[in-house]
């Protein structure tokens, strides 16, 4: 069960995340983000950039983060997957997620 406090995102680790979690202005912050950002595959370190190390809780933000890009709260960026649907990871096992601001016909 998700506990909210002043300003920090307690959670269990094992339960799904919610993009409902996640405040319009941390939304607009990503969008924004994505619009300054190159087309290309990017870790969500990548993407926040120097907001990243706002975030007091990375994991259980990234989950909820996750969710928002998988509900389309965040246009042009959408997680990698492998064909067998599993999430493609870096090699420091974040989610690798991909901007394109203008994907061409029918690659949505």
């Amino acid at each position: 069960m998700a506990k909210q406090g002043s300003n920090t995102m307690v959670d269990n680790y094992d339960s799904p995340g919610s993009s409902s979690v996640l405040t319009d202005e941390q939304v607009e912050i990503a969008q924004w983000r994505v619009q300054v950002t190159e087309d290309g595959d990017w870790k969500i370190n990548d993407i926040y950039g120097e907001y990243w190390e706002e975030q007091e809780n990375k994991k259980v933000f990234a989950k909820h983060f996750k969710a928002a890009v998988d509900d389309g709260r965040v246009s042009g960026l959408k997680v990698i997957r492998h064909p067998d649907g599993s999430d493609k990871l870096s090699s420091d096992r974040q989610t690798v997620y991909r901007i394109e601001k203008n994907p061409r016909a029918g690659e949505r």
